[in-house]
Parts: C-alpha cells; sequence; structure tokens
C-alpha cells in the first residue's frame, strides 16, 4: 500500500513538474529531462513512470479532465435539482477563472493535431459531456448549443479573441444560466 501511494505520489509530482516546465520555458521546450529535474528524480525515474514524452503529455490532459471534471462535480453539489443542473455546473465550471491556465491550454491544443492519441482522448472527453449533458432533462438541442457556447467562451479567452462590444463574461454566464432553466 505505501509502495502504490509512493508511486502515485510520484506521478502527480512528475504531472505538476510538466505543467511548470511548460510554464516556464513553453511547450516547444518542453524535455523529459527539464521534467525531471523540476520534479526532482532521475530520467530513468520518470521514464519508470512515463516511458515517452506523449504519455507524460497524455497525463497531463488526463490529470486536467479529471479537475475539469472534479470541478463541474462540485458545482452540480451546490446546483438545485431540477432539469439542467449538470448543464449549469458545466458552465459555471467552463467559465471559472482559474481551472486551466490558458498557456498550457493552448499548448494542448497545439498538440491535438500531432498526436491521435491525445485528439481520441479528447473525443472521449467531449462524448462523455455531451451524453451527460443530452441526458440532463434539457431539449437535446439546447443542451447542445449550451455546451457548444460554453465551449466556444473557452476557446476565445484561449485564443485572447474579444471585440470592443462583446457582453461582459458575468452577462455570458447569466445568459447560459438562464437557458437551462426549463
Amino acid at each position: 500500500m505505501a509502495v502504490r501511494q509512493a508511486a502515485a505520489q510520484t506521478r502527480e509530482r512528475l504531472i505538476d513538474a510538466a505543467v511548470q516546465t511548460i510554464h516556464a520555458v513553453g511547450a516547444a521546450n518542453l524535455t523529459l529531462d527539464a521534467v525531471a529535474k523540476e520534479a526532482g528524480v532521475s530520467k530513468g525515474g520518470l521514464l519508470h513512470h512515463f516511458p515517452s514524452k506523449d504519455a507524460l503529455i497524455e497525463a497531463v490532459l488526463r490529470h486536467f479532465f479529471v479537475a475539469f471534471q472534479r470541478s463541474v462535480q462540485q458545482q452540480y453539489e451546490s446546483e438545485k435539482s431540477t432539469p439542467g443542473r449538470w448543464t449549469r455546473a458545466y458552465v459555471r465550471a467552463t467559465f471559472a477563472e482559474d481551472l486551466l491556465p490558458l498557456e498550457l491550454s493552448t499548448m494542448l491544443v497545439s498538440m491535438l493535431g500531432e498526436n491521435s492519441i491525445l485528439m481520441a482522448l479528447m473525443r472521449e472527453d467531449f462524448a462523455y459531456w455531451q451524453v451527460r449533458l443530452l441526458n440532463d432533462g434539457l431539449p437535446p438541442a439546447r443542451a447542445t448549443i449550451i455546451r457548444h457556447a460554453a465551449d466556444s467562451y473557452w476557446v476565445e479567452r484561449l485564443l485572447q479573441v474579444e471585440s470592443e462590444n462583446q457582453p461582459t463574461r458575468q452577462q455570458l454566464l447569466d445568459e447560459l444560466l438562464r437557458l437551462t432553466e426549463v
């Protein structure tokens, strides 16, 4: 039990180190050596947990998917138990300011086209949320439109695309939440 716990802690430390390394040197300069150094482990120790750079990046992406799921779950627990509960939680989590650092998001999105495993993982995550939201008691088209709008908001933040006359973050959030009410 203690060995498994130590291994899990080391994996988390390596994932955190990968995130810190990306922040420090950028995605293009991410190396296993730099991550191992940041985590305070040998490169062999890193390779024991993640046999390749792609495996490490996949773990980082999975880590953020799990963090998002936790954020949605927390929001869900505080929502009233009416149709649209999951959708409201999804929207609130998407609009959270601190969930996924945008510069890290940029790196992950840029790597999707190059890596079929990451693309499959992203598709799996989208499918997970689409099924959950389609079974949330809202008309399916409305649930899909709300998810698309929330995801689009996230992408616009990622790309730092804003117009002068665009509604505020709070106005967009309020309008999407209003759409979740039946």
